[in-house]
C-alpha cells in the first residue's frame, strides 16, 4: 500500500542454517539494510536496535499481552510451512516473547525516546496509536 519496501530482520541475522550470525557479520548485514532510502523493518532484535536507530524515522511497537503473542506464534508455528529461522519454537524464543512486555518493551520505549525518534504504541485489540511523543 505504501509501496515501500519491507525487510524481515530473521533475513539478515541467520545463516541457511538457522545459526544466528556473529555480531560483526550481523551489523555489517544491518548497515546495508539501512543504506536504503525507505525502508520498514520488522522484528525486535535488541541486539541490533541500538544500531539501527540512529537510521529510524519511526518506531511502531505493537502493544499486545504477551499472552495472545504466543497463541499466535504457537498457531504460526504449528500451522505454517517454511518458517523462518525465528519463528522456530524454542525455549529462548518463548521466553523473549513473555519477557518483552514485562522487560524489553518498556527499555525499547526509552531508547527511542532518548533519540528523538517517533514513537507510536499500536494497540490491536482497537486498532490505535497512541503517539509518545
Amino acid at each position: 500500500m505504501l509501496d515501500i519496501k519491507v525487510y524481515d530482520l530473521d533475513d539478515y541475522l541467520y545463516d541457511i542454517n538457522c545459526r544466528r550470525l556473529n555480531a560483526d557479520l550481523t551489523k555489517q548485514n544491518i548497515l546495508k539494510l539501512l543504506s536504503n532510502d525507505n525502508f520498514i523493518i520488522d522484528g525486535t532484535y535488541t541486539t541490533t536496535f541500538d544500531d539501527r536507530l540512529g537510521y529510524l524515522d519511526l518506531v511502531i511497537i505493537i502493544d499486545r499481552p504477551s499472552i495472545k503473542n504466543f497463541i499466535t506464534f504457537s498457531k504460526r508455528f504449528f500451522c505454517k510451512q517454511n518458517l523462518k529461522c525465528g519463528e522456530k519454537f524454542t525455549w529462548k524464543t518463548v521466553n523473549l516473547i513473555f519477557k518483552f512486555n514485562s522487560k524489553t518493551q518498556s527499555l525499547l520505549i526509552n531508547k527511542t525516546l532518548n533519540a528523538a525518534v517517533k514513537l507510536a504504541l499500536y494497540n490491536r485489540n482497537n486498532n490505535e496509536f497512541q503517539w509518545l511523543n
